[in-house]
């Protein structure tokens, strides 16, 4: 395993051959290098599937002056689409050709040297594999690899017993019981070989496709069990909403399509025939299980260190005095709530704050200003628990001159399907200044792709004097140097939503143990308040 230097000097080295940067004798040096390092050989995978992603990121989006110029420097690294085709067969036929093994990730491994965890129960087939979904569930599976949290990425998977439930990166829910096996094929797709699964289709994750030997269903958002039977037929039954079903042929093409409603029951048999069904003869479905907030046991330590950390603000959200928050340190800074009367409930506070789905704003507010706030340093702390990996937005600092809350310097994001080149479910630590609308240049920093729905973690953003920094669970995960980004202004906090009036990137889950600190939190500092709480040991008299 590399060290993070080493690791990122192999980046550079990486970096330097696709620029067409190397002298001869270096070229035979990388060589040798990808012939006997299965290490750098995945990163070069890694890498050179990035190159892919950007170019078709900037052939399709239309996008605003700083992205036009990056398109400029990418054309002018002169990598042709055709020159990348052809690297990646290449590739992968000098990873068959060299390791034979790598249908299997080796245990322990770690995607760029980090510990967001990789299941090794699935058998991965594709060299250039992606991540599709991440476990959001496991009932009677005793296999730490199918744990809570877990990644997955493209290869197939098999379930003897119990229950599953994964989020595919688009959003989509699907859920499975044993036995089973199912082949993950992309943040988009899978393939049921057998068994049955239960698949729920948020809007944003319309267009998700469940393949299975005879049939296509194409989900056009909404919620539909499919099963798959060992003599060769495929049950479809529409819970709620339309799927537009598909016969495939053996030769992979479409042979007769049919659109389904609600409570409408067909089967794709081993001839490719459909017939209606009045019932399904497998026993039961796994439900789609709803979001839930387990509890964050926060002793009288963890407490205490915060406390003694000297923050300006601290809500801790016991209960809400009326429609504030308290700040535990001063009279000053206490939280606003902001919600309709006519959605009651999209905003709770009990222990922590619980923030829902809703169609009007609903949001923490923090009135008194920060003044000056970017003169100096300053850090955010908070425990979160998300709902799902939908892009939304955990905090935001917005001016004081900005009475809609549009222009912001900062955000903290959980960062899925974006624009912007990171692992899906990130966590993202935007900063700008001056505060701008919208898309204009800023500075982010990114976490691994570590984030997982119904799970509380710990997040650190620090904009030190020249550069900012995340942390996820006690541990830094990304720096970036920024420069000529102090000046002048006050600044409100916001938590919830973008800004005081979008609800497009609501955030839906609870938050915990908000602290903003007027400077650095340094890593020591940050690393313990999250052991405090991770580990039992140390997080006594637990409220």
């Amino acid at each position: 395993m590399f060290s993070e230097n080493q690791s990122q000097a192999d980046d550079r080295l990486i970096r330097r051959y696709i620029d067409e940067a190397f002298q001869p004798e270096e070229f035979e040096a990388f060589q040798e290098r990808l012939r006997h390092d299965a290490d750098f050989r995945r990163r070069y995978v890694e890498l050179i599937e990035l190159e892919t992603r950007l170019h078709e990121a900037f052939e399709v989006i239309q996008s605003p002056p700083v992205k036009r110029r990056q398109h400029a420097h990418f054309v002018a690294g002169r990598w042709s689409w055709g020159v990348l085709v052809g690297l990646s067969l290449c590739l992968t036929f000098m990873l068959l050709l060299f390791e034979p093994d790598v249908d299997k990730v080796p245990e322990n491994s770690e995607k760029h040297n980090q510990d967001a965890t990789r299941s090794n129960y699935v058998t991965y087939q594709n060299p250039l594999k992606t991540d599709c979904a991440v476990i959001v569930s496991s009932h009677g599976i005793d296999n730490p690899d199918l744990s809570v949290g877990n990644r997955l990425q493209s290869g197939l998977m098999t379930i003897t017993s119990g229950r599953i439930q994964l989020e595919f990166f688009c959003g989509a829910k699907v859920a499975l019981l044993g036995p089973c096996q199912i082949e993950l094929q992309s943040d988009r797709s899978a393939k049921l070989l057998k068994g049955c699964v239960t698949a729920y289709l948020p809007e944003r994750a319309a267009g998700f496709v469940i393949n299975s030997p005879q049939a296509t269903v194409l989900d056009l958002g909404t919620e539909f069990n499919m099963a798959v039977s060992e003599d060769g037929h495929s049950d479809i039954a529409v819970v709620n909403g339309l799927v537009d079903l598909s016969a495939i042929g053996e030769d992979g093409n479409t042979i007769r399509t049919r659109r389904l409603h609600q409570e409408q029951m067909v089967r794709v048999d081993n001839k490719r025939q459909m017939s209606e069904q009045t019932s399904i003869t497998t026993t039961e479905f796994p439900e789609i299980d709803l979001p839930s907030i387990p509890p964050l046991k926060v002793g009288d330590d963890y407490v205490a260190a915060v406390t003694n950390s000297l923050p300006d603000v601290y809500w801790r959200f016991e209960a809400s005095a009326g429609p504030s928050i308290k700040n535990e340190m001063s009279d000053r800074y206490h939280g606003r709530i902001v919600s309709s009367e006519h959605e009651p409930g999209v905003l709770t506070v009990s222990d922590y704050v619980r923030f829902s789905k809703s169609v009007l704003p609903r949001y923490i507010l923090c009135d008194d200003a920060i003044k000056n706030l970017n003169l100096g340093s300053f850090s955010v702390e908070m425990w979160i628990c998300p709902d799902d990996l939908a892009h939304s937005t955990c905090f935001s600092t917005i001016p004081t001159t900005s009475e809609d809350g549009r222009r912001m310097m900062n955000l903290i994001d959980v960062a899925t399907n974006t624009w912007m080149i990171h692992d899906p479910g990130s966590i993202r630590f935007l900063h700008r200044y001056p505060p701008h609308l919208e898309h204009p240049e800023g500075y982010n920093v990114f976490t691994r792709g570590v984030c997982a729905p119904s799970q509380w973690q710990h997040i650190v953003a620090v904009r030190s004097e020249d550069r900012i920094e995340i942390y996820h669970n006690g541990r830094k995960y990304g720096s970036v140097e920024i420069e000529n980004q102090s000046g002048e202004g006050d600044f409100r906090l916001l938590l919830g939503q973008l800004n005081l009036i979008w609800t497009h990137r609501q955030f839906n889950g609870a938050i915990d143990e908000f602290a903003f600190y007027t400077r650095s939190l340094n890593a020591e500092e940050i690393a313990n308040h999250y052991r405090l709480i991770s580990e039992p040991s140390l997080a006594l008299n637990s409220r």
